[in-house]
């Protein structure tokens, strides 16, 4: 987590030292045009790799939405998406979190609304695997871990909200 701190910092401070604030400010893609700025046709390049940064990131959700989608499922016996495949994947659920996904992608053309719906949705749950890991986990180290989780997701939480 440290290291992944320290590199957003020193993205930003990197960013905003050579390009400025405002030129930021107003690109829906500030690293992309950094580059353009700085190194002429880099802004391309560096948007596919953001593209496939963000492929690898949603693939994380995917597998975690699909796991959770197919354990509520099996749980309140959803016919198919609660089954598992022959090698124990939830094939059903990863058709149809891929699914929805897709077409909540393709009706609404607002992506930077969805991609803000998808990081709470995936903060909200946190918050109370932390309260779980509080509740049902003696350790002292891992009760502290939880508690520093549920306090910074739910501060992150409320500055996006208040801000």
């Amino acid at each position: 987590m440290a290291i992944v701190v320290s590199v957003y910092l020193l993205l930003n401070i990197s960013l905003i030292g050579s390009v400025g604030a405002p030129a930021l400010a107003a690109s829906p893609a500030p690293i992309a045009t950094a580059a353009n700025l700085v190194f002429a046709h880099a802004g391309p390049i560096v948007a596919f790799i953001g593209i496939v940064a963000m492929l690898s990131a949603l693939n994380a959700y995917i597998i975690g939405t699909s796991r959770v989608m197919q354990s509520l499922s099996a749980r309140f016996a959803v016919p198919w998406i609660g089954d598992l495949g022959m090698r124990g994947t939830p094939v059903y659920a990863l058709i149809a979190g891929c699914g929805l996904s897709a077409a909540l992608l393709f009706a609404s053309n607002h992506f930077d609304e969805l991609a803000s719906m998808s990081v709470i949705t995936t903060l909200i749950p946190y918050i109370f695997f932390c309260i779980a890991a509080w509740v049902t986990i003696r350790d002292t180290t891992v009760r502290i871990v939880s508690v520093a989780g549920a306090s910074s997701t739910l501060a992150i939480l409320a500055i996006y909200f208040i801000v």
